[in-house]
């Protein structure tokens, strides 16, 4: 009878994880869609307390002068925090216009993500590279390097184009 529990485990398991991933993939674009579109009822009830307040305060001191315009979900990866927490991480390729100067920014963002009690919230919104924005953390600093240590040549890769990463 064990060896059944096992084997019926070991099947329901991988239909969780892609349950899982399906959902996190949809919640996140939802999101990303209504900050897109200005629907901060949908998006702040899907962020958690600290992120929330944060998000809040930082767009009311931005205005009407923010205009987000466009968003994609590159990457997710799933995982277990302390005490069996799921958790996901999304990349987030996000754009965005300064009503003011007309200037359009373009930003990779990493989401995370955390399962509380049936719901999926949004914890941490860091920046990884592109402009900056009050609403994104900052990544922390890249220590410099040690003193008679060379630092690693960044090799180009074909679809640089000549892009500086940020």
């Amino acid at each position: 009878m064990g060896s059944v529990r096992c084997a019926l485990l070991l099947l329901w398991l991988p239909a969780c994880l892609a349950s899982s991933r399906e959902e996190i993939i949809r919640i996140s674009r939802e999101l990303n869609n209504d900050l897109r579109w200005g629907r901060l009822e949908h998006v702040l009830p899907r962020m958690g307390p600290k992120l929330r307040a944060h998000v809040q305060d930082q767009l009311a001191q931005l205005g009407e002068d923010l205009e987000f315009l466009d968003h994609e979900v590159t990457g997710i990866e799933l995982g277990r925090g302390p005490g069996g927490t799921e958790r996901a991480v999304c990349r987030v390729e996000l754009s965005w216009s300064d009503r003011r100067s007309g200037l359009v920014q373009r930003a990779t963002v990493v989401q995370h993500w955390e399962l509380i009690g049936r719901q999926w919230l949004l914890v941490r919104m860091v920046r990884a590279r592109g402009a900056s924005l009050p609403l994104f953390e900052e990544p922390p600093p890249v220590p410099p390097p040690a003193p008679g240590s060379q630092e690693p040549q960044r090799q180009p890769h074909q679809g640089d184009r000549g892009v500086k990463p940020g």
